[in-house]
């Protein structure tokens, strides 16, 4: 990894509400925005005795600076890789609009957009 990859980007817009809606899973608050789970996650977890609410813990948990260049080099906040040496699990933030049938038109309005955390194995995606 270069030293570019390793460098911290700001958040955008985008990136801050990101951070909200991480943060506000520690606290239950979900809103009109949806978690999912992979099912071979699950099976992998459940082999490795691991809680999935650990696992929402740890990402609601990520902190701004955490964030580098490599998996966000725009700022967005919507890639987050969790690796513990045992198991390398990747939560991405997707965006849809109100009825859950398409992308969203525009992501940083809260009005109209439904977050989706997708909680995976790097295989999933």
């Amino acid at each position: 990894m270069n030293s570019e990859e390793s460098e911290w980007v700001p958040p955008t817009a985008l990136g801050l509400q990101n951070n909200q809606f991480r943060a506000n899973l520690l606290n239950g608050i979900i809103g009109w925005n949806k978690i999912l789970i992979t099912a071979t996650l699950i099976e992998r977890l459940d082999i490795a005795d691991i809680n999935e609410n650990d696992i929402i813990s740890k990402i609601a948990a990520f902190k701004d600076e955490d964030f580098k260049y490599r998996f966000d080099p725009y700022g967005e906040r919507d890639m987050i890789v969790l690796d513990d040496g045992l198991i390398t699990i990747w939560a991405k933030i997707d965006y849809y609009n109100e009825d859950m049938t398409q992308g969203s038109e525009d992501p940083t309005n809260v009005k109209i957009t439904r977050r989706v955390l997708i909680i995976m194995l790097p295989s999933d995606y």
